[in-house]
């Protein structure tokens, strides 16, 4: 039941694209065409979420950003030392 329906609403979707030609995307206000690209965005992140799922593969943004992200949070509150401050040696 819920492949049928997917598969209605991918149908429907492009149904709906194949409209939008140059005239009707001019005429469009700022606001909907960036609701637009918003919606079309998410709709490929969902889409590319379910297929890695179906294949077996993590949906988990575990990237280079994420890494960095979580080292600064680590950092947050821990003084830095000046350029010209060095270690005691012992």
């Amino acid at each position: 039941m819920f492949a049928r329906l997917a598969a209605k609403s991918l149908d429907l979707q492009e149904r709906i694209m194949d409209t939008l030609d140059h005239q009707v995307l001019a005429a469009l206000k700022p606001s909907e065409k960036g609701s637009l690209i918003h919606t079309l965005g998410v709709s490929a992140a969902i889409l590319f979420d379910k297929e890695r799922l179906q294949t077996g593969k993590t949906t988990a943004n575990v990237g280079i950003l994420g890494r960095l992200i979580m080292a600064a949070e680590a950092e947050l509150g821990v003084p830095k030392k000046a350029a010209n401050e060095t270690d005691p040696v012992c």
